[in-house]
């Protein structure tokens, strides 16, 4: 058996959870709301009415990928495959600004084409990050 094939049915083997479920059903839901059946809902996707029955009753998991390819086929947005799922006793929290500033910061650094100025700048941010302990 080759590599990948093992691990392929290793991931495929595993069964699926609630989570799972949820997005099983939420497809089916939006399937049935377009009005398309399994096989008018399969043909664009590439795959055959068996493979979304299997999708459909959580038999088979959803790829990140092919969960994208049928929200725009059911001109939906993802996150309406998990619309609900909010684990119980947990609140969302949004991601500290910190996060989106590091990434901005990130972008800039990479832009500086001089490795002169990027040493400076990583010097400049040593001292600072001193300043604040």
């Amino acid at each position: 058996m080759h590599k990948n094939s093992a691990r392929a049915a290793t991931f495929n083997a595993r069964n699926a959870n609630a989570y799972d479920d949820h997005v099983a059903k939420r497809i089916r839901m939006a399937r049935k709301a377009r009005g398309l059946s399994q096989t008018e809902f399969g043909q664009p996707l590439g795959i055959s009415f068996q493979q979304i029955q299997k999708y459909e009753s959580g038999k088979n998991r959803v790829s990140a990928g092919r969960l994208f390819e049928m929200a725009n086929l059911l001109e939906v947005d993802v996150s309406y495959f998990f619309e609900g799922l909010e684990p119980p006793g947990r609140h969302k929290k949004p991601l500290p600004v910190v996060l989106s500033n590091a990434e901005d910061l990130y972008a800039k650094f990479c832009s500086i084409k001089s490795p002169g100025v990027r040493k400076h700048v990583m010097r400049l941010v040593s001292v600072m990050s001193q300043q604040d302990e």
